[in-house]
């Protein structure tokens, strides 16, 4: 399945600030391999090496820290619109009243 690059972009500043694809990957809930696939997928896209790669630690390039705040900017105004907009919209759910017997029972005398 082919991550939106939103989503991927997401993945990559979770990579970032977790420090570990393998801590990334625990936080998001997913599997490694994607994790590592959506990075490399976004390397390829942009053509450009977002992060050094060690066996224990990855670091940003510094095409990768240009990438990384901009990701933080979009995704902050991402989740100000959601913000916004979900507070416009109708209450959703289920509303559960509870009506002690006697008053149930005069009602529908």
């Amino acid at each position: 399945m082919q991550l939106n690059m939103l989503e991927a972009m997401n993945i990559y500043v979770n990579v970032v600030e977790q420090g570990s694809f393998i801590r990334a990957a625990e936080v998001l809930e997913l599997h490694r391999p994607a994790v590592t696939r959506a990075v490399q997928n976004l390397e390829h896209d942009l053509g450009v090496k977002l992060l050094h790669r060690t066996t224990r630690q990855v670091s940003m390039t510094d095409e990768g820290e240009e990438f990384y705040q901009r990701c933080l900017s979009l995704l902050s105004e991402l989740d100000d619109v959601r913000r916004l907009f979900s507070r416009t919209q109708p209450p959703k759910g289920r509303l559960r009243l509870d009506v002690p017997n006697t008053r149930a029972r005069a009602s529908h005398v």
